[in-house]
């Protein structure tokens, strides 16, 4: 442990030598004062050493009651709470913080992003700004990860610190039920993805009753992990929910066929770059002939709509790059992880021309029902931080739009891979097969482990068919369900000696790759095996992915085999056993079996501890069979990171070959790059064509030269700028919009959530604003129709005006007309059920919001869609966006 302390200090206090725009003055400064606190936490350490487990979780009630007392945190009380998390992370997980973990935990607790390397151990890092949030009980307290997997992984596994300190912990996943999700949200700290985050924020915000929300608490501290992804890559496209409306499934068809038939360049041009395609003036005839109507734009059918959504989906949108078909249904693959965006449709029935290309049945379409970006959603929270391993080249970015300051936290132990340069082919054939030969070679040499990194899902199966076919057995990591299912074992072992790994992209990303392979991971999966068969019903057996028995790197011994047979019996026979019954439950209590959290002194106690020692057996087994592959493995040079294109950003090259080198690692990363690739042809254009003029070399010879790299290099930046064009296009619409939905939103939460009174007078508040704008209304009107508008609006006669003499008097007199009638109805009300008037003045309230907030986003999308005409008149498209949105907006009010 105090060896652990050493190495940990001697890399704070080194100074960074990477004098990149996040570590400039500012951050110099701040790194060298929470250097100095971490020493103070340091000496800390044999104080907190002294407590027992009682007394630690005694010390963590007496913070937050002076927290709560002082209304803020200071540095004595942060000191004190940092250095309690680093005791109880050591008693329960036996581990101890590094001093650079520490500094990353300081710089988060700042409310800034805090740029990690891989391995660096983000994962404990995110509990200490986490577990201070905690302790303020000002609000909700969330950790964001990328997908459900990582979610569980640190509820389940990093979240028992929390719990042995006695903060509670939820676990949020896109299965759950409303009554799981709001026991979830109930917990200090929750663990959750951003879309479930987003749409369980949009869907409580479209709850007719109060027991329908699920987020309870306000928002207040959200600490996002992979944070390049998820509020840079994913910031583009907006979470969208939609009710299904019907839809004409004649008219998708009919778009398909006239998309058929017309061809590429005569009747209509295509913009991949832009991904639009719009229809030539021959396009335009040769449609309305086939289709036998005189005007495609004619507002009653709408044609053009139909029919450009059917050439986009034949011409843009590829299967096995952007979507798969997944259970008979088109789920969208995110292109930056490879993985599905659960949930995710396409609008504006472009999800419906794709499933009409695909000969799945359109029986509805989709109407916007309420939408955020990520940009808005995250902006919500008063307390923000980040991490990730790459955010450096987007660092402007993230302050922008954000308010995160970038700092870049030293590693642990120095960097040692090496990244070797771009080994460039003219043509897309040459490259595969130059990165098949490599593969082949590599095996044959030393049967090093590489990791493949690929753009898309067709192009990882098309490379692992090829490998086969060499006789080489690739495992392939992908966006299909069964390639999901398996991914803790394919990443378990994706460092072992001879291993191939084919991943879309970063798929597997959050989850270290351990040279010559996880013990504790392969430990894991097999006490999840045996605990899955004694206590799980059928059912639920069923959704436990199963592990080839060849796996595991060692046979167990007898003598292991029968303690933990005798282990497994004696859980399954407790009080503890008998209540798991759920596949989740089963991955907490391997977590906790994992781990050194105590266990309750009740009836099970004894057959937990006896599983706890047979499982402490097995993965020492697994540890000792795995320690003589692994030094070979790090003779060999480490994991081998291979890719196979460049991507949309140098950030996502970088977390690629992140993958290799992790807490000071041997690796080594390479490029296999071709002019042909989708990022070159689509955004290079004539540079990348004059390129292949040039070099007038055989294919299958690469191309070495400056003047390839410095245009590949320029492309590639192009790339990033016009992406974050698109993303800033979209915040600046959305800002308009945003405060809007803030307006709507709280007033509907304000009424969803008032008492029966206060229910009551906003009635009859709304019931006076209401003769203001009647009056408004019929002010040109004779009296006679001023009084026949009146009883059609309220349902009773007007009463008589004679006696006033001014609009105010006509007003008051309306007004108590109108109370009057409130009171008729609201007793009319009362005789059907009790409390049933409040339920039906809610009701009634909020469907109207919604209505009318609905067709206002319609309204809002299409304004933004002809507002670019705005620039033709020599006007701002935004600022004409913002002046008619803001007048469209009054109107609803």
């Amino acid at each position: 442990r105090a060896a652990r302390v050493a190495r940990g200090a001697t890399a704070v206090l080194e100074s960074p030598t990477d004098k990149t725009l996040s570590l400039e003055a500012e951050n110099e400064k701040l790194l060298a004062g929470f250097a100095k606190q971490v020493e103070r936490i340091n000496g800390l350490e044999e104080e907190i050493e002294q407590l027992d487990d009682d007394g630690l979780r005694a010390k963590v009630r007496e913070l937050r009651t002076l927290i709560q007392q002082r209304g803020r945190y200071d540095e004595e009380v942060v000191d004190q709470a940092v250095a309690v998390l680093r005791e109880g992370v050591w008693r329960v997980l036996e581990l101890w913080y590094f001093d650079v973990q520490l500094l990353g935990g300081l710089v988060l607790h700042s409310g800034r992003l805090a740029e990690m390397k891989t391995g660096e151990g983000k994962t404990i890092v995110a509990l200490l700004p986490a577990f201070l949030a905690a302790l303020e009980e000002k609000g909700a307290v969330f950790v964001i990860t990328p997908n459900d997997y990582l979610a569980r992984r640190d509820a389940e596994n990093v979240g028992q610190v929390l719990r042995f300190l006695g903060v509670s912990v939820g676990l949020v996943q896109s299965t759950m039920e409303t009554e799981e999700r709001q026991e979830a949200y109930k917990n200090e700290v929750v663990y959750l993805t951003n879309a479930e985050l987003g749409f369980d924020y949009l869907r409580d915000n479209l709850a007719v009753y109060p027991h329908q929300v699920v987020q309870d608490k306000p928002f207040y501290f959200c600490l996002v992990d992979e944070a390049d992804s998820i509020l840079i890559d994913e910031a583009r496209t907006p979470l969208i929910i939609s009710e299904s409306v019907p839809a004409v499934p004649r008219q998708f068809e009919a778009g398909r066929e006239v998309a058929n038939a017309l061809q590429k360049d005569l009747h209509y041009t295509v913009d991949i770059k832009n991904m639009n395609c719009v229809m030539t003036d021959n396009g335009e005839k040769a449609a309305q002939e086939l289709l036998s109507v005189d005007n495609l734009w004619d507002p009653e059918e709408a044609w053009v709509l139909y029919v450009l959504n059917a050439i986009k989906a034949k011409e843009l949108f590829d299967i096995n790059k952007d979507y798969i078909i997944r259970d008979g249904k088109v789920a969208i693959v995110d292109t930056f992880s490879g993985r599905v965006l659960e949930g995710r449709r396409w609008s504006d029935g472009m999800h419906q021309a794709i499933e009409c290309k695909e000969g799945i049945g359109v029986s509805v379409r989709s109407q916007v029902s309420a939408q955020v970006t990520f940009q808005s959603l995250f902006r919500l929270f008063p307390r923000l931080c980040a991490m990730t391993g790459t955010a450096l080249t987007e660092a402007k970015e993230f302050e922008e739009i954000y308010n995160l300051r970038g700092t870049a936290i030293p590693t642990a132990r120095p960097m040692v891979r090496r990244d070797y340069p771009d080994v460039v082919y003219k043509t897309e054939d040459a490259k595969m097969n130059a990165i098949v030969e490599e593969i082949v070679l590599n095996n044959e040499r030393n049967g090093r482990p590489i990791l493949i990194g690929t753009s898309n899902v067709g192009l990882s199966e098309l490379l692992v068919s090829r490998l086969k076919e060499r006789g080489v057995e690739p495992q392939l990591l992908n966006a299909r369900p069964e390639s999901v299912a398996r991914e803790n074992e394919i990443i378990a072992q994706a460092g072992r000696l001879g291993k191939v790994t084919v991943s879309t992209n970063m798929a597997g990303r959050g989850t270290d790759i351990i040279l010559g392979g996880n013990h504790s991971q392969m430990a894991a999966l097999n006490a999840r095996a045996r605990l899955s068969d004694a206590l799980l019903p059928l059912e639920e057996q069923a959704k436990v992915p199963p592990v080839d028995e060849d796996f595991y790197p060692a046979e167990v011994p007898d003598a292991l085999e029968e303690k933990l047979e005798s282990a497994v019996d004696a859980l399954a026979a407790s009080e503890y056993g008998q209540e798991v019954q759920t596949f989740l439950r089963i991955e907490e209590l391997v977590a906790l079996l994992g781990g050194e959290a105590p266990f309750d002194q009740g009836s099970s106690y004894a057959a937990l501890m006896q599983m706890r020692e047979a499982y402490a057996e097995l993965k020492q087994l697994f540890k000792e069979a795995l320690a003589e592959e692994r030094d070979a493995v790090i003779k060999c040079g480490g994991l081998y990171v291979l890719g196979t294109t460049r991507h949309e950003s140098r950030r996502i090259d970088n977390q690629l070959r992140g993958r290799a080198g992790r807490q000071g690692d041997p690796g080594t990363s390479r490029f296999f790059i071709s002019l042909q690739d989708e990022v070159f042809r689509v955004f290079g254009g004539d540079k990348i064509a004059g390129l292949m003029d040039r070099f007038r070399l055989g294919d299958e010879i690469p191309l070495q030269s400056p003047i390839v790299n410095d245009t590949l290099n320029r492309v590639q930046t192009a790339v990033e700028e016009f992406f974050k064009d698109i993303r800033s296009k979209l915040f600046e619409f959305d800002k308009v919009i945003s405060k809007q939905r803030e307006l709507t939103y709280g007033t509907r939460a304000d009424y969803l959530r008032s008492t029966d009174d206060e229910c009551r007078e906003k009635v009859y508040a709304w019931g006076t604003d209401s003769v203001e704008y009647h009056l408004d209304a019929v002010k040109d009107l004779g009296p006679e129709e001023c009084a026949k508008e009146f009883e059609e609006y309220y349902g009773f006669p007007q009463p008589s005006l004679e006696g006033a003499k001014t609009k105010k008097e006509e007003a008051e007199i309306l007004g108590a007309s109108v109370r009057e009638g409130i009171d008729r109805k609201w007793a009319e009300y009362e005789q059907f059920r009790d409390g049933f008037p409040v339920e039906a003045a809610r009701i009634a309230t909020v469907v109207t919001i919604d209505d009318e907030w609905k067709d206002l986003l319609q309204k809002m999308d299409f304004l933004k869609q002809t507002v670019g005409l705005a620039a033709y008149k020599g006007t701002d498209p935004m600022k004409e966006y913002q002046v008619q949105g803001f007048r469209m907006y009054e109107r609803v009010e």
